[in-house]
């Protein structure tokens, strides 16, 4: 993810407890859905998401799992589908420009496909690991909106700050959008950590991230979410794509056994992503085992050490990138800065070889997936989207994957993290309190 400003620091509290509002009734739809009708299917969404049962839920590892799969869902859905897809960070690489050209086909043959990005992403900032052609960029798009694609920009940035640093701008409709997820007809979907972007950019297909995808109502939930952000955005919704998403919303397809709930951060409406965090790791009773590429918030480590001193016989561990790994240098010290506190509070941390990503919690059986980093910005500030399902098969695999990522020779100690310079880092970091 490329932040911008590193901020001081004012506490949230954890959240106790995980809560599931009942779902709301939907209101009477129209014989003609129209873009106000629209507004209402978008307030649903800005609703909390209950637990949604009868859904299929597969866990996909890296680019060589999800990618393919992706691809072939997007080529097997018929010419007319309805496919939104929102992706932070989308470039004019190897993968970006394959799904490119399927979305193009797909408008050009009765499909109604709407995209979004978000500026900071796509276009690119200041930072090596998220610099990109933004006139390539800008093509693709091009190219997208003369095929018939809708394209909407999400534009978080209000010019320079202090020291050149883009800042991010305050309106509702201006913060990051962070989320990286894709819906087939109501009835497919895909949420996770992984952006369109090639070795050319050197990212995704070389690091470790994961994706979920899911059949069945969980993805009528997914639709529910991108159409009200695309409303704000702007967007244009036939009345037969309107009708359409009403009835899978109110009446969605079952599709398997997992349990799903659809957790999702909108600033200044709802931040159910990071009390699915809070949550887990306050009722996790034998392990809680996360995933994040940063951690840049103050609460995130309490919370982790209380966990163990709740419970000094349960497993808790963070699995992060290894101290060398090439990434944004400010928010990987930083990060590395709360790694020795966590360490002696009884918390294993493990560092990987190459870009850890992925943005995951598995509390007991639980797992969490989705865009959700453990920094400040993600949790408060930022729109994300993650997904808390309960299957077995998930559970499988991410303990699995997890067993073989917390190997003993990735498992760092006091001394690999506490070096005269990071314990500098961490008295700036507390002298100012500082988050990212």
């Amino acid at each position: 993810m490329g932040a911008a400003a590193i901020t001081p620091h004012v506490s949230m509290p954890s959240v106790a407890a995980a809560v599931t509002p009942p779902r709301a009734a939907l209101p009477a739809r129209a014989d003609e859905p129209t873009p106000a009708s629209l507004g209402l299917l978008g307030r649903e969404a800005l609703g909390s998401h209950p637990v949604s049962e009868g859904n299929a839920a597969e866990l996909l590892v890296e680019t060589a799992e999800w990618l393919p799969r992706q691809l072939a869902d997007l080529r097997a859905a018929p010419f007319g589908s309805t496919i939104m897809m929102h992706q932070y960070n989308w470039e004019p690489t190897g993968p970006g420009l394959e799904v490119a050209e399927i979305l193009k086909t797909h408008a050009r043959n009765g499909s109604h496909v709407i995209v979004s990005t978000d500026k900071h992403g796509s276009f690119g900032t200041d930072s090596e690991m998220w610099r990109s052609d933004k006139a390539a960029v800008q093509k693709m798009f091009d190219d997208l909106e003369a095929a018939g694609v809708q394209v909407l920009v999400n534009n978080p940035t209000e010019g320079r700050g202090l020291f050149g640093i883009e800042r991010l701008s305050n309106p509702l409709k201006q913060h990051l959008d962070h989320r990286k997820f894709l819906v087939i007809n109501n009835a497919i979907a895909y949420e996770g950590g992984m952006g369109l972007a090639g070795s050319a950019s050197g990212k995704y297909d070389t690091w470790h991230d994961l994706m979920l995808r899911v059949e069945g109502p969980a993805a009528a939930q997914l639709g529910a979410e991108y159409v009200a952000r695309a409303t704000e955005m702007g967007a244009e919704f036939s009345p037969e794509t309107l009708r359409t998403m009403w009835q899978t919303v109110d009446d969605p397809a079952r599709a398997g056994a997992a349990e799903v709930r659809t957790v999702a951060n909108h600033p200044g409406i709802r931040s159910d992503a990071t009390d699915d965090f809070y949550a887990a790791a306050n009722a996790a009773t034998e392990r809680l085992w996360v995933m994040t590429p940063y951690i840049g918030d103050e609460d995130v480590v309490k919370t982790l050490l209380e966990a163990k001193r709740r419970n000094p016989k349960m497993d808790v561990r963070v699995l992060v990138p290894g101290m060398d790994v090439k990434q944004n240098p400010l928010f990987a010290k930083l990060s590395q800065s709360y790694y020795a506190e966590l360490i002696e509070g009884g918390v294993e941390v493990y560092g990987y070889e190459r870009m850890m990503h992925a943005k995951a919690w598995l509390a007991d059986d639980t797992f969490t997936i989705g865009s959700t980093n453990l920094s400040r910005g993600s949790l408060s500030h930022y729109m994300e989207l993650s997904a808390s399902v309960r299957d077995a098969g998930v559970a499988a695999k991410a303990v699995q994957m997890l067993e073989a990522d917390f190997s003993p020779e990735r498992r760092m100690s006091v001394d690999d993290v506490d070096g005269v310079g990071l314990q500098a880092i961490g008295f700036v970091r507390r002298l100012f309190n500082l988050w990212f």
